[in-house]
């Protein structure tokens, strides 16, 4: 277990707190290559939790949640990033 101050927090955890944690940080800082990965890899590990048997639903329930929160952190990237073309359209029909 990773020891965040006081508390600790399951291995299956770690990437949806993290995840939850970089939501406070301002979108330019969000790396979507990484974001991405992260992305896919919650899916595969989400149909694998689905697909095996007995289905192993801790895990599915913890990828759903990290799934969950980087397509939130993928969303407020692609805000930010589609807010800088806007600004950088309209700056030159100024």
């Amino acid at each position: 277990m990773i020891s965040t101050g006081m508390k600790k927090v399951p291995p299956l955890l770690q990437h949806t707190c993290k995840g939850l944690v970089d939501a406070q940080k301002p979108p330019e800082l969000i790396s979507a290559n990484m974001t991405g990965v992260l992305c896919v890899y919650s899916a595969l590990f989400m149909r694998f939790a689905w697909m095996v048997q007995p289905r192993n639903y801790l895990l599915l329930a913890s990828h759903t949640t990290n799934e969950t929160v980087q397509l939130y952190q993928f969303s407020r990237w692609a805000k930010a990033q589609g807010s800088e073309i806007v600004n950088e359209n309209t700056d030159g029909h100024s």
